[in-house]
């Protein structure tokens, strides 16, 4: 957007990394973001189909995996009579989540994993390949990504799930090995999360926020970065080494520590060098490069927090740090050295797609068949967008026969009287 800074996808609520006012202390409570839960129960769900469990008690855990990803109050803070007040938890999924949130664990989770072999869990992180395609891989032996990669060359995975599936799961396949050590940004999102919320309640800590290729959303992510603004770095530090397991330092700023089965990164600087730190924080390399030629040439210098001035830390914020180098502030999704630096230049950045654009969806489903919400609060949000489309499965049952009529006109709640089509 030329001339001025445009909110990014980030700051769009596209990724649950909102952290709340006043953030209780995290010393003494397991840490459970809504998308955590969610993904949480979305792998129950996983496991229970692998394993060919009620279909029914399958698609329960699935329900509620959705219904956490939509709910908008955190899970981890409401009683048990709250939770299985909402649409999609029941009693048995809300005493799951006050398990999860009280022990930071959960048994029925740890004995699907005792009774799933890991080669087999790793078969359902190649894209092509959900769960019932994961059911009859091993139903013909393929219990392994190596195995898939060997029937792949002999021909058995065509034969075992068709010409066009087994072509999926080839490139499914050379889309995640080449990066095992990375993780997609929905997961890293999860960890994220909980992350931001473990660091906002130290002593000290004025502001935390994502960084790193999570703030780029990248699609694939390595570590989980954090940039933090802090009374006292060191202080800071110490605390969090003492409250959360295996916390280890990596520079005098800065301490790692393992989440949810990645590695969460998080740098301190004081406040006046926060938008140092945070910028140089999320780069990419490539941009940062670019960056401090600029920088450089214009009599800045690479402080410990990133592009600084001569005679201080750093800059407060990155607004400022642009502006220093004759730049409009960059949205973090396009700092790839592409081009970016000189648009910004000459004012001429593109306008990034939001989620304000969204005016429509064009395929949901109702709580008629196996959607959360009732068509009622569809055609509401629908109104305030501008486009719904709801493509429900049928049959249904013939107690919902005379609800079907309903589907062609609905009340419209702005104008009573007047139909929705």
């Amino acid at each position: 957007m030329p001339g001025g800074r445009q909110e990014s996808r980030y700051n769009q609520r596209t990724l649950p990394f909102e952290i709340a006012e006043g953030a209780a202390d995290c010393s003494n409570v397991a840490h459970t973001s809504n998308a955590e839960l969610a993904a949480m129960f979305e792998e129950i769900a996983d496991l229970l189909e692998i394993r060919g469990e009620n279909p029914f008690k399958v698609r329960a855990y699935r329900r509620a995996a959705e219904a956490l990803d939509k709910l908008t109050t955190p899970a981890a803070e409401l009683d048990e009579a709250a939770l299985r007040a909402l649409p999609g938890i029941g009693e048995a999924i809300a005493a799951k989540i006050v398990e999860r949130r009280e022990t930071g664990a959960l048994a029925f989770l740890d004995r699907l994993h005792d009774e799933v072999p890991e080669t087999v869990r790793e078969l359902i992180r190649v894209p092509g390949i959900g769960p019932k395609t994961a059911r009859k891989l091993i139903g013909a032996g393929i219990v392994s990504r190596h195995d898939v990669q060997a029937a792949l060359a002999d021909g058995r995975l065509a034969a075992t799930v068709g010409k066009a599936a087994a072509e999926r799961i080839a490139r499914g396949l050379v889309a995640v090995e080449p990066q095992s050590d990375r993780f997609d940004l929905l997961r890293a999102a999860a960890a994220t999360a909980t992350a931001l919320e473990i660091v906002a309640g130290l002593p000290g800590v004025r502001r935390v926020e994502p960084a790193g290729s999570v703030r780029r959303s990248a699609e694939r992510v390595g570590d989980v970065n954090l940039a933090a603004a802090a009374d006292d770095a060191g202080a800071a530090c110490a605390e969090l080494a003492m409250r959360v397991p295996d916390t280890a330092p990596f520079d005098p700023f800065g301490v790692r520590f393992p989440l949810h089965g990645l590695t969460i990164a998080v740098r301190f600087a004081p406040p006046s060098a926060f938008g140092s730190l945070w910028q140089w924080w999320t780069g990419s390399a490539a941009h940062n490069d670019a960056l401090a030629a600029l920088a450089r040439g214009r009599g800045l210098r690479i402080g410990p927090f990133g592009i600084a001035p001569p005679d201080r830390d750093g800059f407060p914020d990155e607004e400022t740090l642009y502006a220093a180098l004759g730049l409009a502030w960059i949205p973090p999704e396009l700092r790839e050295d592409r081009g970016e630096i000189a648009s910004a230049a000459t004012g001429q950045l593109p306008r990034l797609i939001c989620i304000t654009d969204l005016r429509g969806d064009l395929h949901v489903h109702t709580d008629w068949s196996d959607g959360a919400e009732p068509l009622e609060q569809m055609v509401a949000g629908a109104l305030a967008r501008g486009l719904c489309v709801s493509r429900d499965h049928g049959p249904f049952r013939r107690a919902r026969c005379r609800e079907w009529a309903q589907y062609r006109t609905v009340a419209r709640p702005d104008c009573p009287g007047a139909p929705v089509q």
